[in-house]
């Protein structure tokens, strides 16, 4: 959501609406990060593990750290305690009663900010839905319309969530830049009226790959036909992207677009239709951007080996990402 920018911008505007309908401003967000940053004060080489669930706190945090110039490592909250553990790795771990002690605590000074270069542009409000608290479609659309003209992303994990989006994107009216983002179940009657709307897409076309044996056991059967499809929503018309959602998923986009390929069951993606799938556009990604000399870059810097005829290289051992010139150490890759 380019977060700096937006709150020099246009600090009052709406930068997330929660599934219980409760918004918070861009101005509001930046101000707790900034009080959280000074709560926790990290000194250089600091990192911190968040286990939040999805929402304007766990975006606090993150900025933070982000502000701070330091790494932080998103935690699954359905996690099992070793798995946390796992995890976090010996980093200062953020759960939701620290959040509320940090933010209840005076901080010992104001962080240094490490801003780097921001990306300009109308960033889409990012809605979090919860099935447990899933508003009506009308409810959504409200919500939406509130927001207009900015484009929405709205994160959909399940069969219903995706349902209501569209239902209310329907009556909110769609513009350039919608998108699903995750797009875990996408069933077959949905695609049409996907495509019609011209609402894109962000997939992750491995994840079938890499959680095949918990996706046999954990999702409904009727849905596993419709898991995170890919080739059938391109050849659909609609409008397609695709993330690693790291660090639930592997990190590197060599991996990600080589178990793309090598899927089966129809879904798999043309090699450079992979490629693509990871170098669009940062407000519209689905609009893929060729290189040229002078423009701005995001560059994620890999350690591979030479790459065979037959595939893309696969290993990663990069961190350090490049933006307008600057050298900046990378965090959570967005999608």
């Amino acid at each position: 959501m380019h977060l700096g920018w937006q709150t020099k911008q246009r600090p009052d505007a709406i930068a997330v609406i929660e599934s219980g309908g409760r918004t918070v401003t861009y101005a509001e967000l930046d101000a707790r990060s900034r009080q959280l940053a000074a709560a926790l004060d990290l000194k250089p080489g600091d990192a911190i593990a968040i286990r939040m669930p999805s929402g304007a706190a766990f975006l606090e945090v993150a900025r933070a750290a982000q502000r701070s110039g330091h790494l932080y490592t998103p935690v699954n909250t359905h996690l099992l305690p070793a798995e946390v553990e796992e995890m976090a790795q010996g980093e200062l771990l953020i759960i939701e009663e620290v959040y509320e002690r940090l933010l209840a605590a005076p901080g010992r000074r104001e962080s240094e900010e490490c801003e780097g270069r921001e990306l300009i542009g109308d960033a889409p409000v990012k809605f979090l839905l919860d099935d447990a608290n899933l508003p009506m479609p009308g409810e959504l659309a409200a919500s939406v319309a509130a927001v207009r003209p900015r484009p929405v992303a709205v994160h959909c994990v399940t069969r219903v969530q995706l349902l209501v989006t569209l239902l209310a994107l329907e009556e909110a009216g769609p513009v350039a830049g919608d998108r699903i983002e995750h797009g875990s179940v996408i069933p077959a009657e949905t695609m049409p009226w996907l495509a019609r709307l011209g609402v894109t897409v962000v997939t992750q076309p491995h994840f079938p790959v890499e959680r095949g044996r918990e996706n046999a056991t954990d999702v409904d059967p009727d849905d596993q036909a419709h898991l995170y499809r890919c080739r059938s929503l391109a050849e659909a018309g609609i409008p397609l992207a695709a993330g690693t959602d790291a660090p639930y998923g592997s990190a590197d986009p060599w991996a990600v677009m080589r178990a793309a390929v090598e899927r089966s069951g129809g879904e798999a993606p043309a090699r450079r239709a992979a490629l693509d799938l990871f170098t669009g556009e940062p407000q519209h990604p689905s609009r893929v951007r060729r290189l040229a000399v002078g423009s701005v870059a995001d560059l994620c810097l890999l350690h591979v080996r030479k790459p065979s005829r037959s595939c893309p290289p696969t290993s990663y051992a990069g961190r350090s990402s490049a933006g307008g010139g600057s050298r900046r150490r990378s965090e959570h890759p967005g999608h």
